[in-house]
């Protein structure tokens, strides 16, 4: 059965909300794969790395070339978006 690029996106963004992130980035990089990948889920991708302690990795999927960019676009409110760790 072919998953929907789209599909795997969403079950990501449930992965990411529940805050498994290795889970997040298990489904994304299924979606990078087949190079049908979007804005969207590198910059799920990178926020998943990056919470897990893959910088690199984060840097990576965030400054794709090209102007659909993560940092260049900048963050969709709509998206899920990481707590800030309160002191």
């Amino acid at each position: 059965m072919d998953v929907s690029p789209e599909h795997l996106v969403e079950q990501a963004r449930e992965r990411f909300q529940l805050q498994d992130y290795y889970g997040a980035i298990h489904l994304l990089e299924e979606v990078v794969a087949t190079g049908r990948a979007f804005a969207d889920a590198h910059h799920m991708l990178g926020l998943s790395y990056s919470l897990v302690g893959q910088q690199d990795q984060a840097l990576a999927q965030l400054d794709r070339p090209g102007p659909e960019s993560a940092l260049r676009r900048g963050p969709d409110p709509s998206r899920p978006r990481p707590e800030r760790a309160r002191s």
